[in-house]
């Protein structure tokens, strides 16, 4: 068998979020971490949510301001949460690299273009979260 998801979000810490956290904090934190998405997560850690380098750009495009809380975002609707599409794209950390892949063009083909998909353990919990441009890298290595 070839490399599996978990092998790929092991290799790379998962930012995460707090909802109390700024927009503008939130992108500068992908920014050094040299991510395109972040978990938001609650006080406990639990996954409220994906914040990525698209909705950045559709928030502010919007009119949302750049010290508007992440938690404020979300729960605007302009988010993805886990009773919305992030429960869609999930993937087990013992799926195929070519099984995400394959979940990811899927998803491309609906009304929700996911190119991030968020890689949960058995019990539900958030491991991290697998860009497109992660998959590829992994893929072509």
């Amino acid at each position: 068998p070839g490399r599996t998801v978990g092998d790929l979000v092991s290799q790379r810490q998962t930012v995460t979020c707090t909802a109390s956290c700024t927009l503008e904090d939130a992108v500068d934190l992908l920014v050094l971490s040299d991510r395109s998405a972040a978990a938001i997560v609650d006080e406990g850690g639990a996954m409220l949510g994906v914040l990525t380098e698209t909705d950045v750009v559709q928030a502010y495009s919007t009119g949302t301001l750049p010290k508007s809380t992440v938690g404020d975002w979300l729960s605007a609707h302009a988010g993805r949460s886990p009773d919305e599409a992030v429960s869609a794209p999930n993937v087990r950390p013992s799926s195929t690299l070519l099984e995400a892949a394959a979940l990811m063009r899927e998803q491309s083909l609906g009304d929700f273009a996911a190119r991030h998909l968020a890689v949960r353990g058995e019990a539900g919990e958030l491991l991290g979260v697998l860009s497109a441009l992660d998959l590829g890298r992994a893929l072509c290595s």
